[in-house]
């Protein structure tokens, strides 16, 4: 029997076959959406944690899970939750949401309005072949290579459900150097330009962009033309506990939001890189807009 996962939160209906997966809208499917929208925490982009009583005033609760709208059928692969946990949460990223497998959950904020986390946006026909990609990246890899590259993208959406301009880097550098791990082990080639996998920082961007294609963006670099400026916001960020030399939430600029920006679309490049997607996007560089997935066929 096919592997049936049930899924959630997306508002529209989706509905697509091909010969590896199905994608099913569930039943009940305009109540599982309503429901959501009833509550004083939604917004047309954001879910925020439903407001519980405590101690006799209201306050966000510590996790929260939406209801399921749809299911992922894989036809011939049996169940199973962890192949199946991967698939939601790539599904998701294709989507630029964090779709949750049913039983999952959220800890904060979740986005609903569909292409808010990434930069993409795929048609029906590329959502399915990018999905086969991710499931051949799964079937390949080792134990360490998926648990690695499932922390990549769930950690690349959840960063975005941060307001302060050092949290959103922390993490987004976090999937960096994930995404570094991931490919050393993965690269022949790759492994080539290190002594060891804990490889010099300032070098593991411009490599990166060499593994995958994708443009180094200019707001990493000084005027060595080096990765200097990204570099020193990640050290002085996590061994001084400072951000832009102030004291962490003590300062904020849009230098530091152009690069935030940059390295969150670089590393919805990488991921797709990793997953095998190819596509033009990942040749571009970022400028505001969103831009077509565009597969390599």
């Amino acid at each position: 029997m096919p592997g049936h996962y049930p899924f959630g939160w997306l508002r529209h209906r989706l509905d697509l076959q091909d010969s590896h997966f199905e994608l099913r809208t569930a039943h009940r499917f305009d109540e599982a959406v309503a429901c959501p929208q009833r509550e004083i925490t939604y917004t047309d982009s954001w879910f925020y944690p439903p407001l519980v009583a405590h101690d006799g005033i209201l306050l966000p609760t510590g996790r929260f899970e939406l209801p399921i709208t749809h299911i992922l059928i894989a036809i011939g692969k049996p169940f199973d939750r962890a192949y199946g946990d991967f698939l939601i949460l790539a599904l998701g990223f294709l989507l630029g949401l964090r779709l949750t497998i049913q039983g999952t959950g959220h800890l904060t904020a979740t986005a609903v309005r569909p292409g808010e986390l990434v930069n993409f946006i795929p048609s029906d026909a590329e959502l399915l072949t990018a999905l086969g990609c991710a499931s051949d990246f799964w079937n390949r890899a080792a134990a360490e290579e998926r648990t690695l590259a499932f922390a990549a993208i769930h950690t690349y959406l959840a960063a975005q459900s941060y307001r302060h301009q050092y949290e959103q880097f922390a993490w987004q550098y976090m999937v960096l150097d994930n995404v570094h791990l991931l490919t050393w082990h993965r690269s022949v080639n790759y492994r080539r330009g290190f002594l060891s996998n804990f490889g010099n920082h300032g070098h593991r961007p411009p490599a990166l962009s060499a593994e995958y294609g994708s443009p180094l963006p200019t707001s990493f670099r000084n005027a060595n033309g080096e990765c200097g400026r990204l570099t020193h916001l990640r050290n002085e960020l996590l061994h001084e506990a400072r951000w832009l030399g102030q004291p962490l939430g003590y300062a904020a600029d849009a230098t530091a939001h152009d690069i935030i920006s940059d390295l969150k679309h670089f590393n919805s490049q990488l991921i797709l890189g990793f997953l095998g997607i190819a596509c033009r996007f990942r040749a571009s560089v970022y400028d505001r807009q969103m831009h077509a997935l565009d597969l390599c066929v």
